[in-house]
């Protein structure tokens, strides 16, 4: 209501589209190799949820419904497979 009294409102038309499929460097497509290659390291049951969260894009209750299981035990897993995933990533950075 403020900015409709103030009428400090600006219309959106003629904004061009904002790209949302922009080119990747070489260096993110390579990290996201080494993540999923990580990945397979990982308990299987942290392999699905990580999976399902982070390349499907499910919501937690979303996975929990889909596994059957705990929407803490979605939490639990996922902070688990991230943990480890960062440990190993930042093991191999130092090592080179």
């Amino acid at each position: 209501m403020h900015f409709r009294q103030a009428k400090k409102l600006e219309s959106l038309e003629g904004l061009e589209e904002l790209k949302a499929d922009e080119p990747t460097s070489e260096e993110t497509k390579e990290s996201v190799r080494q993540v999923m290659s990580l990945m397979k390291n990982l308990p299987l049951r942290q392999q699905e949820i990580f999976h399902l969260r982070e390349v499907e894009g499910l919501s937690y209750e979303e996975i929990a419904g889909h596994l059957d299981i705990s929407l803490e035990q979605v939490k639990v897993n996922l902070h688990r497979a991230r943990k480890s995933i960062r440990e190993r990533m930042l093991n191999q950075k130092t090592t080179k």
